[in-house]
C-alpha cells in the first residue's frame, strides 16, 4: 500500500489515473479504520464531556473529574513532580528549526498529521448520519 501511495503522489495532479488511485486508496483507508460504535442514547452520550464524564455509556460518571480513582498496577517509572511546559513539548516534537534545518520529509511523502485529521473526521462524521430521535443536523 505504501508503494502505491508513493506512486500515486508522483503522478501529475491533473492525471485521471491519480484521481482513480486516490479514490481507491481513500475508500480502502476509510474501510480499514475502526469507527466508533453508534450510540442511541441521545446527544449527551455522543462525546465525552470536558470533565471526563460520559466516556462510558454503562457508567457515565466513570473517569469524571473529582471521582475516586484506584490504580490497579504499580507504576514502573517514577513520574516527575511537575509536568513539562506544553509549549516546550510541542516545540521539541514539531520544531523544524529556525530555517527548517531539522525538517525531515516522510519516506512516503505523506504527513502523519493526515492520519490524525482522518481520525478526527471519522469520529466526527460517523455520528452525523444516524436516523435517531434527535436532530443530527443541529450537531454540526
Amino acid at each position: 500500500m505504501e508503494r502505491l501511495i508513493q506512486l500515486t503522489s508522483r503522478l501529475p495532479p491533473t492525471s485521471k489515473l491519480r484521481l482513480k488511485l486516490t479514490t481507491i486508496q481513500v475508500d480502502k483507508l476509510w474501510g480499514s479504520l475502526q469507527h466508533p460504535p453508534l450510540s442511541y442514547c441521545g446527544p449527551n452520550f455522543e462525546y465525552r464531556q470536558a470533565d471526563g464524564s460520559y466516556n462510558n455509556i454503562q457508567d457515565p460518571h466513570l473517569g469524571r473529574a473529582g471521582s475516586p480513582y484506584a490504580r490497579s498496577v504499580k507504576p514502573m517509572t517514577k513520574m516527575p513532580g511537575a509536568p513539562p511546559d506544553p509549549y516546550t513539548v510541542f516545540d521539541a516534537i514539531y520544531s523544524r528549526g529556525k530555517n527548517g534545518e531539522n525538517y525531515r520529509p516522510s519516506n512516503n511523502n505523506i504527513s502523519s498529521m493526515l492520519f490524525y485529521i482522518a481520525s478526527i473526521i471519522i469520529h466526527g462524521e460517523s455520528n452525523h448520519h444516524s436516523q435517531d430521535s434527535f436532530d443530527a443536523d443541529a450537531q454540526i
